[in-house]
């Protein structure tokens, strides 16, 4: 039986073959019966008064008859009338007479919160078919109350002159004369208290932070990750908050500790229909205290959603602990990052010191580039009116070394400060567009006993050029394909900046999944290159599209980072035998292959989608591989 039915198959694209020159391409508009307007918000629409809203029909072919219903809220609305007006679609032109009303109801009262409407009718012959677009009905509803109700269209048929039924998509309306509220304000993810310095809170110790929200609406589930050094801290136990259980019973989805890594991860859901609003705790975290040190309490992978699933608008802020407080001796700025700056032109910098208790004298060595930078300046500052000290200072511009030695003298009083204070101004000239490290090094900080201060350093860094690498283009050789073949794609990348030649990495994505790696090797700044990547789809889901992109590896400072991901369109992968595309294999595809057989590139009729053989002409081995795969679908 089975291969009785490829047979007479067979036959059937054989013989539609050679109908070929009596077969047209048809293409039609999707025929709409559709409640006009599509939405009433409107809160001067009060309780008393009355609205009209128009049933309509579009594109149709030899329409006949039609029946429908409408479906409301009748505590919201109460139909009152329901006519068709002069002129409209299915009006007869040969005889008033010839139109018949199967049903025309009216029915408030249709149950215990809905009221419907149910409409039909049809001409009668000698009337013919319409065909167009027109008005069928109108319907007045009058207000009964605030609120808000879906105006649904539904069980909605449309019959031709020939008693078949037109293929058609229906649309709906909806009414609401509630006040429309303004937006809410963003809620705020944040972590209590946002700083602890505590050098009491040594190894053995615990403490206790919150993860709390302000400003939440409608709160039906949350998602956090912190992370931390876990050198540092450890998380001991993750508690939920009362925040969420305000608002009913929840459901801890995931509490999760990793020490090793240094996270902790909680996601809590509420099991009731209401959102939780305003303030509140979302879970409280234990940490034991494992090492000296300092460690960013960072919030990421945050989420806030309502009960309908939809996120909600929200900002974060971390939080810092601390049981170390240690002196900083720093480059001020940290970076000088200007294209702008050119040969001849003068900049400065300032080497700063905080967090800094009974300092009494100061050392440090400052690397540069000797190729872009000169050192033709030192201003050594009288910090807190302090005059009594010594200094000793050189610049070294053969290996590009400034050496600065400032001892205070008997008698003078020691610096102490939190806040930053500059120590020495130095000032450089730029020699040639370039990138230059301004590393600190051979630090030294007394105090008045002479002994050293433990501290920190800062470097600087300066450049005058702009290093940017882009991905410009991707380019698929097709963007439809069938499951289990390859597609070539080009990529082209830039090397935007003025300066260097770079040599990068590029990576192909469909979706998230990497494709290949490709390296550019030494592109000159201004040249771009292309890319080669081939992509074997194996494996791979038909009846899916897959996004491609590519991302070039960020250079070292690079500023613009935009451009260094490119996102193209999608590339649907066929379902073998699926001409048309359609995710099922069946009688069209036959024909696609039928109208298209013995073609080759170039014919009137040829069509590269039925050349599932990939050999350049439409065969008895494309028309049997559609065979072969008839009836499959996704």
């Amino acid at each position: 039986m089975h291969r009785k039915s490829i047979a007479v198959t067979i036959c059937l694209a054989l013989l539609l073959v050679s109908l070929i020159p009596l077969v047209a391409k048809v293409s039609a508009a999707t025929t709409k019966l559709y409640i006009d307007p599509d939405s009433i918000v409107n809160e001067s629409l009060t309780p008393g008064t009355s609205f009209n809203i128009t049933v309509k029909v579009s594109d149709v072919a030899d329409m006949f008859a039609y029946e429908f219903k409408i479906y409301y809220n009748r505590t919201v609305l109460n139909c009152t009338k329901a006519v068709r007006p002069a002129g409209h679609f299915l009006e007869p032109q040969l005889d008033p007479g010839s139109q018949f009303i199967p049903t025309w109801e009216l029915k408030d009262n249709f149950n215990a919160t809905h009221g419907r409407l149910w409409l039909s009718f049809t001409l009668m012959a000698p009337e013919a078919g319409r065909s167009g677009s027109g008005t069928l009905v109108q319907i007045t509803f009058k207000i009964l109350a605030l609120g808000n109700t879906p105006i649904t269209l539904g069980e909605t048929q449309l019959v031709d002159g020939a008693a078949q039924l037109i293929s058609h998509q229906a649309v709906s309306s909806y009414f609401s004369n509630l006040p429309i509220p303004p937006p809410p304000p963003p809620a705020n993810v944040y972590v209590e208290p946002q700083e602890i310095v505590d050098p009491a809170l040594t190894p053995s110790n615990n403490f206790t932070v919150d993860v709390k929200i302000l400003n939440a609406t409608n709160v039906y589930a949350f998602r956090f990750k912190l992370s931390f050094d876990p050198t540092i801290i450890e998380g001991v136990v993750i508690t939920e908050g009362t925040f969420l259980s305000s608002a009913g019973p929840t459901t801890i989805l995931q509490s999760q500790i990793d020490n090793t890594t240094g996270f902790v991860l909680f996601e809590l859901t509420l099991t009731g229909s209401a959102g939780a609003s305003g303030e509140g705790i979302l879970a409280t975290i234990v940490f034991h205290v494992v090492g000296l040190g300092a460690t960013d309490l960072t919030l990421s992978e945050t989420s806030l959603v309502d009960p309908d699933t939809n996120p909600l608008s929200h900002s974060t802020a971390n939080g810092y602990f601390a049981n170390v407080i240690f002196a900083r001796l720093f480059v001020d700025p940290p970076e000088i990052i200007d294209p702008t700056i050119v040969p001849g032109d003068l900049f400065y910098l300032d080497i700063d010191v905080e967090n800094i208790q009974n300092l009494f004298g100061y050392e440090f060595h400052l690397g540069y580039n000797t190729v872009v930078l000169t050192c033709i300046g030192v201003i050594i500052h009288t910090v807190q009116n302090e005059t009594k000290f010594m200094t000793k200072f050189s610049v070294d511009d053969w290996i590009g070394d400034v050496f600065i030695n400032v001892t205070y003298l008997p008698g003078a009083h020691p610096i102490s400060t939190n806040a930053p204070i500059a120590l020495v101004t130095l000032l450089f000239k730029v020699d040639a567009m370039g990138i230059s490290e301004l590393p600190l090094h051979d630090t030294k900080l007394i105090n008045s006993s002479g002994d050293p201060i433990p501290h920190e350093t800062g470097d600087g860094f300066f450049q005058s050029v702009t290093r940017d690498v882009a991905v410009l283009s991707i380019t698929p050789s097709k963007t439809t394909i069938y499951e289990g073949r390859t597609i070539n794609i080009s990529v082209v990348v830039e090397n935007q900046g003025d300066y260097f030649n770079e040599t990068f990495d590029v990576t192909l994505y469909y979706e998230s999944t990497p494709i290949d790696t490709k390296t550019v090797h030494d592109l000159p700044n201004g040249q771009n290159a292309t890319l080669l990547f081939t992509w074997k789809t194996t494996g791979l889901p038909p009846c899916g599209n897959y996004t491609l992109n590519a991302e070039a590896e960020t250079v070292p400072y690079e500023m613009d980072l935009a451009d260094n991901t490119y996102i193209d369109g999608k590339i649907k992968i066929k379902l073998m035998g699926d001409v048309n595309g359609d995710c099922v294999v069946d009688l069209l595809d036959l024909t696609s292959i039928a109208l298209a057989f013995s073609s080759s590139p170039g014919d009137p009729n040829w069509n590269p989608e039925a050349d599932l053989l990939e050999d350049g002409t439409i065969n008895i081995v494309d028309l049997v591989t559609v065979v072969l795969n008839y009836g499959r679908t996704c």
